[in-house]
């Protein structure tokens, strides 16, 4: 309601007791208010504010700007290390590689005759000369489709499903189909170092070298629930596992049985519960419930980035379809099958004032590869004389190197680097604040575009792209009364880099805005303390004294019902006191004022 221009009357009524207002001096005799809006919050408008941005290092997952260091979502990026936006490791393709017929399902490395990578997927096995990586041969398998591949001594034993024969590679290069007739969905290495089989949803293993031409494999052991099927089989720490669609199993020789240990997934039975990795001593299992810790005798929890309870980025869409470690870093490809979307993460060791949740082991740090498809094998290799990772991308296969400390040897040109800032209010969630500028420091800028929501509306740009620095400083400006001006500012950096070697980095970036208040209709009132007072027929309860302290002490108190000197009602407070006024009004003796400032509240 918009405060009206007063129609004379001086006398205002507070919780139902009159107060008197002091009059002009011009002789007109109106009473003394000054109308105006009032701020009801926080916030100086005089005083221009600086925000520094300078952390990125501490997880995604952040949309509600909780953790100072966090960011919300990234794509093409390294933020592994603090003070840095970096692109991410530089995205390697195999020479003359051709797409397999279906997804790529297992990558494994063999060392004879000679080195190589062994991509398996579809009806085919690719094989990559390490050295060069390129397509050194291929191989088309009977039937069936390749599910799994598993090295055992020197001769890799190729798994094509529940209704083909499988097949081995021997260390001379050549493939063959055994002559057991025997079936198998996927191979891995036993607890004790056999060769271990799974088929339909039976677990066996074979201690002789020879698994292929003389039957030494065990009995068929049934595990868990037959209406569902195995899709890994390895062994860790002397114990035998078991991954089937609706839950992880050990196997116990001692009684022949399963020990359930992850039960978590009966409600999500799936064959995209088929993916696993290891880490130090803890196993984690890919499943269509999200990515789960194992501890070895011990629980099962989930720790991916489904755990992330305050993210609202794309990631919260996903599931992980592979996980490998390497030292101190982690890598795990998430789908989002709505869009048909890979995320390729990467993760550490989770530390305090991570975005991680419960506790959370491990913290997702970076987004290296977005990429159409499935990624559903990857493995780490040093046959090239460093560490590489290789990864699926449906139906092809990609690498990047790997460092120690987990950053790009190289780094990637091909694509925008973008990260998402957390939303934040500036410690001021109740004002407006009017954005001026970004400032950033850096290093080697191609391009970088800072773009800004307000108050969760659209992305736009702040001023151009920022394509030069001068001794490492730049700096960019909102466009006047063009979405420069909300309570929850969100940034994002497009960063594009021109070079592998010597790559564009964001080392900080300065926000400047100046804050404005929530205003509210108020006026500035002038009431007169004295003796004996009365107006309109209305006399003072007080005298001078009280009925100065008693407005004092409504000063910055509680809200209070206020009549004003229009006969309006409503709930209102005192803010401010302006000191005392003295004056003299035709001759009469002197007078004392208090000026204060009334705001109104409104509860609607």
């Amino acid at each position: 309601m918009t405060m009206q221009e007063s129609t004379g009357s001086a006398v205002v009524y507070v919780a139902g007791e009159p107060l008197f207002l002091a009059k002009d001096q011009g002789g007109k005799g109106k009473p003394l208010i000054q109308y105006r809006q009032v701020p009801t919050q926080e916030g100086d408008p005089t005083k221009p504010q600086r925000r520094r941005i300078n952390d990125w290092s501490r997880g995604l997952g952040d949309s509600r700007g909780v953790y100072q260091g966090a960011v919300e979502h990234c794509e093409y990026a390294f933020l592994g290390r603090m003070g840095r936006i970096l692109p991410s490791h530089l995205i390697n393709s195999v020479t003359s590689f051709v797409a397999h017929s279906a997804d790529i399902t297992c990558i494994e490395e063999v060392t004879a005759p000679a080195n190589r990578i062994l991509v398996g997927g579809g009806t085919k096995v690719s094989e990559i000369n390490p050295s060069t990586h390129t397509l050194a041969t291929s191989h088309t398998v009977t039937g069936g489709g390749v599910l799994s591949m598993c090295l055992y001594i020197d001769v890799m034993a190729i798994a094509l499903g529940d209704s083909q024969d499988f097949e081995y590679r021997n260390n001379a290069g050549t493939y063959a189909v055994n002559s057991l007739g025997k079936k198998a969905r996927c191979f891995g290495i036993s607890g004790e170092g056999d060769l271990a089989r799974g088929a339909s949803y039976n677990w066996s293993k074979c201690t002789e070298a020879n698994f292929y031409s003389v039957d030494n494999w065990s009995t068929d052991y049934a595990i868990g629930d037959k209406s569902h099927l195995v899709n890994q089989v390895f062994g860790h720490n002397q114990n035998d596992y078991v991954l089937k669609d609706e839950g992880l199993y050990t196997f116990v020789q001692a009684n022949s049985k399963e020990a359930n240990v992850l039960t978590d997934l009966v409600a999500f039975a799936s064959s995209e519960n088929r993916a696993y990795g290891r880490w130090s001593d803890w196993i984690f299992v890919c499943s269509r419930a999200g990515l789960w810790r194992v501890i070895q005798q011990g629980a099962a929890r989930p720790v991916g980035a489904e755990c992330h309870t305050l993210s609202e980025s794309a990631l919260q869409n996903t599931y992980p379809t592979a996980f490998q470690a390497n030292g101190v870093w982690a890598y795990e490809a998430r789908y989002d099958a709505v869009n048909d979307l890979t995320y390729l993460c990467m993760l550490r060791r989770a530390e305090d004032g991570d975005a991680s949740m419960l506790a959370n082991p491990v913290t997702t740090v970076s987004i290296l590869d977005k990429f159409t498809g499935k990624c559903r094998a990857m493995h780490i290799s040093s046959l090239s004389g460093t560490p590489e990772l290789y990864y699926a991308k449906a139906t092809s296969v990609a690498y990047i190197k790997l460092t120690p400390d987990g950053k790009p040897s190289e780094f990637q040109t091909a694509n925008t680097t973008k990260v998402w800032m957390p939303p934040t209010d500036l410690g001021s969630p109740m004002t407006v604040k009017y954005f001026r500028s970004i400032e950033a420091i850096g290093r080697n800028f191609g391009s970088v575009q800072f773009k800004a929501a307000m108050d969760g509306g659209s992305y736009n740009n702040v001023g151009t792209a920022l394509s030069s620095l001068s001794s490492s400083y730049g700096q960019k400006f909102w466009t006047l009364a063009s979405n420069d001006h909300g309570r929850v500012m969100q940034l994002e950096a497009d960063l594009t880099n021109a070079s592998s070697s010597a790559p564009a980095e964001i080392r900080d970036i300065f926000v400047g805005y100046e804050e404005r208040p929530v205003m509210t209709d108020g006026a500035v009132y002038t009431f007169r303390c004295r003796d004996g007072d009365a107006e309109q027929g209305v006399s003072a309860p007080l005298d001078a004294l009280g009925t100065r302290q008693r407005i004092e002490a409504l000063i910055d108190g509680a809200p209070f019902t206020f009549v004003d000197e229009n006969g309006q009602s409503f709930t209102a407070a005192f803010t401010a006191a302006r000191g005392e006024v003295d004056y003299q009004r035709f001759g009469l003796t002197p007078q004392t004022a208090i000026q204060v400032v009334m705001r109104k509240l409104s509860y609607a």
